[in-house]
């Protein structure tokens, strides 16, 4: 049976795998200073970032801009999904702290996130729907796509979450018009406009990444990606479907988790996709 064949969730296959406790149960295990390196590890390139561009290293600053927001996201999925073991307050904090970083509002952003899991991709997903677009509609969603999402997030939002909303969106907006203002300095406006740059690529990345077979195909949402160095340097983003299978496991765990549930892949005739 082909992978077109099965059941599906949105545009995920639905496969028949064991529960991760029969799986592995070490899988959802996070040490305390993994913890800590997921969570230091965006704030330690933010460092980096300040640093070089204090100096007037562009190119540099530049060059670890793409490891700094790729380090944030791999670290918002994490607290999203509770998968390193923080506790209900630390995990709120995480969330908007982490969304700040990037200017964005990570609270917003969880709320779409979660939806997008549990719709499974599809015309309807509010994460996921660019996937789908022509690219030249696509080009012309990319400034829009944030907006969706935060309006997406507001409306189906508790109250609770509204309030984290407003204080994350507000702080965006002081950093923003601080740089149009011309009181930030260069390094922050440079910073600032970086973020949010990478938050209107994000489409386009999804819509050529994981989500379809790297820009080859739109028939499936999620594929079985395996490669030697792409996946390390994008911090296992690329072991996608297995991230959809079992979200309550950490992303440093997923490399583990891609060989334990290769069989059950393997069977159900998920496509494979080899990248670098």
């Amino acid at each position: 049976m082909s992978a077109t064949d099965h059941p599906r969730r949105g545009r995920v296959p639905v496969l028949s795998v064991p529960p991760v406790s029969e799986l592995d149960g070490r899988l959802i295990r996070t040490s305390g200073a993994r913890q800590i390196w997921i969570l230091t590890r965006p704030i330690l390139w933010v460092g980096i970032f300040a640093a070089f561009s204090q100096h007037g290293w562009w190119i540099l600053a530049l060059a670890v801009f793409p490891a700094l927001f790729l380090s944030q996201v791999v670290a918002l999925n994490d607290v999203m999904h509770r998968s390193i073991g923080l506790g209900p307050r630390a995990t709120e904090l995480a969330v908007a702290l982490l969304g700040c970083l990037v200017v964005e509002s990570g609270h917003a952003i969880r709320i779409t996130h979660l939806a997008h899991h549990k719709q499974g991709g599809g015309p309807g997903d509010p994460e996921s729907y660019v996937d789908l677009l022509p690219l030249r509609q696509l080009v012309a969603e990319m400034p829009r796509y944030r907006f969706r999402i935060w309006g997406y997030g507001w409306r189906n939002s508790s109250r609770r979450e509204r309030c984290w909303i407003c204080a994350e969106l507000g702080l965006a907006a002081i950093a923003i018009a601080a740089c149009i203002s011309g009181i930030a300095p260069t390094s922050v406006v440079v910073f600032v406009l970086l973020s949010v740059l990478a938050g209107w690529a994000f489409p386009l990345v999804s819509a050529v990444g994981p989500h379809a077979d790297w820009g080859r195909d739109n028939s499936s949402h999620a594929y079985r990606v395996r490669g030697r160095w792409l996946p390390r340097l994008m911090l296992n983003l690329p072991f996608h479907l297995e991230h959809h299978l079992y979200p309550e496991i950490p992303s440093h765990r997923l490399p583990e988790l891609s060989k334990a549930v290769e069989r059950f892949i393997d069977r159900a005739g998920i496509k494979q996709v080899r990248v670098w």
